[in-house]
């Protein structure tokens, strides 16, 4: 590789580190989420909401929004933003999780984007009831839940019998994340001066982040809070040997150097991209 070429690989990730160094969090993929099946629902308009640990963060002048009702009820909101016991408070749920779900005829409900892992469930009615649940620690990055309102009991689905939903639900995203990590990566592997030409060693790049996307997605699963993390370290492992063993003509430095750079730049890169597919 030319020492411009060099130059280029290393002032690409320089740039994308101080650009982006707030999105390099993993905002890429499928979002945590927590789905909840309201049993034994009132008779009677109800909210329900997410409480979380109390982060010290202020909410003050924050703008609420309640879904699925035109009559916004004051009474029952101030319950739940100004819940405080047994430290747990009102989730805060990030920039794009502002509303507190009003209660529909399905009786179901999906809080998604940076949700707690530990949390309760907390259900107000319009007669002044308020239902808390205990402490729960979802096991699922996208867990599912049963709340019976007629004892306040909340259960999660398991593992296993969430997985098939689980695939296919992420499909689209694995779908995305993938055509994305790959563009990235071949730009990045031409810098290399690999080439593109060479089917092999293009068939080798692809066969290499499929595989690996679909272990990031399984950690995802499995590791609610490092899958991100540990799927990117296997995944930076995985390519660096194979990219160490098949791709040619390079010497396996240049090819473990290339993986480290191609990861990088697709993690880093890639996000402020991809991230437009999954914000709701």
């Amino acid at each position: 590789m030319t020492k411009n070429r060099i130059f280029i690989v290393f002032l690409v990730l320089v740039i994308s580190a101080y650009a982006f160094p707030i999105l390099a969090s993993a905002d890429m993929g499928p979002k945590p989420s927590i789905e909840v099946a309201v049993e034994n629902p009132p008779n009677e308009l109800y909210y329900i909401e997410l409480l979380e640990e109390d982060q010290g963060m202020s909410y003050e002048g924050r703008s609420v929004n309640v879904s699925n009702e035109s009559k916004f009820n004051q009474e029952m909101v101030d319950t739940i933003v100004n819940y405080n016991v047994d430290g747990f408070v009102w989730w805060y749920g990030g920039a794009l999780e502002d509303e507190i779900h009003a209660s529909t005829d399905e009786h179901q409900y999906l809080f998604s984007y940076d949700v707690p892992d530990t949390f309760k469930f907390i259900v107000v009615t319009e007669s002044g009831k308020c239902i808390v649940t205990e402490r729960i620690t979802k096991k699922a990055y996208n867990a599912r839940f049963t709340l019976d309102l007629s004892n306040g009991v909340a259960e999660e689905i398991s593992v296993k019998e969430d997985l098939s939903g689980y695939l296919i639900s992420a499909l689209p995203s694995y779908l995305v994340t993938l055509i994305g990590t790959l563009i990235i990566e071949l730009l990045v592997f031409k810098m290399f001066s690999f080439k593109l030409n060479d089917g092999k060693n293009v068939l080798c790049l692809i066969l290499a982040n499929v595989c690996t996307q679909i272990i990031l997605y399984v950690f995802l699963f499995i590791l609610p809070s490092l899958g991100f993390i540990i799927g990117e370290i296997f995944a930076f492992v995985i390519e660096s040997i194979v990219y160490a063993i098949f791709l040619k003509p390079k010497s396996r430095a240049k090819s473990v150097f290339y993986a480290i750079a191609a990861n990088y730049a697709s993690a880093v890169i890639g996000i402020p991209l991809l991230t437009i597919f999954y914000y709701k």
